[in-house]
């Protein structure tokens, strides 16, 4: 918050950002009546015209017309803010003190004209607390550092509470932090077994930074990948041959992006799709479409498939539900 002791050119830029936009121009009236109301700041027209000529001179968009003015280019407009808004309310790991803080704070970059659709019913998970920058701010160091972390790994009880999943801490060597459907992971090995394994950053606590050198990552493993797989295991991607119809190549490239090779085959009218993503990863993906995908290859996977659907045949038909 601006105290009196700051220039008058900085209260009239912040009155500016808050108060101005193309289809609300400000008067030098207005600016001198705002000092004064919010700052305690007394000048004249003259006063805060100079300041206006001297954030032209520095470099701000400022617009005149009918001898009044308003703050034209901003670091973002009201439809990009709204966008990012629109993602803080979607956010799972935030929790609504945070949202609404982060909320205000982005507000103040709009112009005057910037409304905020209403507040939204929430479905978020029970609130993890207010870690999760500490959090994402340690893991993000200990990786430019190359050093190790211990960690607790947290998981839901029944009573919608974080409980710890392991009696004491891990160490682990941190790879990477992903940001995958909406949530943030972070890519590590365990220290104790080797074990790659990803974690939700907002269920993790009592992080420690650890003087330790990290091992690196294995070779085969893509730690930049993200979005290309339909859910987030860490494994080496493999290619995958599947056989569809035109009806689910939209699914195929929402869910893959480029990532997908579509090819159609005129004996059959099918589509032949190729991926290469891990498979226990295409594994769980492929059970939604009950059939309607089918994979061709590798023949492994095809075997793990078929398990799994003999596996929801015993459930649901020697069920007595019925």
């Amino acid at each position: 918050m601006p105290t009196k002791k700051q220039p008058i050119t900085t209260h009239v830029l912040k009155i500016l950002q808050e108060y101005s936009s193309e289809s609300k121009r400000l008067s030098c009236a207005f600016v001198v009546r705002t000092l004064l109301e919010e700052y305690d700041v007394v000048c004249d027209r003259r006063r805060v015209g100079r300041a206006v000529d001297e954030l032209k001179e520095s470099g701000y968009d400022i617009i005149h017309h009918d001898r009044r003015f308003y703050l034209g280019e901003r670091p973002f407009d009201d439809t990009e803010l709204l966008l990012l808004i629109d993602t803080l309310h979607a956010s799972s790991y935030l929790s609504s003190f945070q949202v609404t803080d982060l909320v205000r704070r982005l507000k103040k970059l709009g112009s005057s004209s910037l409304r905020l659709p209403p507040k939204k019913k929430s479905k978020k998970a029970p609130a993890v607390g207010d870690s999760f920058f500490y959090n994402l701010e340690l893991l993000h160091e200990a990786i430019s550092k190359n050093q190790r972390v211990s960690l607790m790994h947290n998981k839901y009880n029944i009573a919608k509470k974080l409980e710890p999943v392991y009696s004491e801490k891990k160490e682990v060597n941190p790879h990477n932090v992903l940001h995958h459907k909406g949530r943030y992971y972070l890519v590590c090995s365990r220290v104790d077994n080797g074990e790659l394994r990803c974690y939700r950053i907002d269920k993790l606590s009592h992080l420690l930074l650890l003087d330790t050198v990290a091992s690196a990552p294995p070779d085969k493993i893509d730690l930049s990948a993200s979005d290309a797989f339909p859910y987030l295991f860490i494994g080496e991607a493999k290619e995958i041959t599947l056989l569809t119809t035109r009806k689910y190549v939209d699914d195929l490239v929402d869910w893959f992006g480029d990532n997908v090779v579509l090819e159609k085959i005129p004996t059959n009218n099918k589509i032949r799709a190729t991926v290469k993503v891990p498979e226990e990863a295409i594994l769980y993906w492929l059970l939604q479409y009950a059939g309607k995908i089918e994979v061709l290859r590798p023949a492994d996977l095809r075997k793990k498939v078929r398990a799994n659907v003999l596996d929801l045949m015993r459930v649901y038909i020697s069920s007595d539900f019925d």
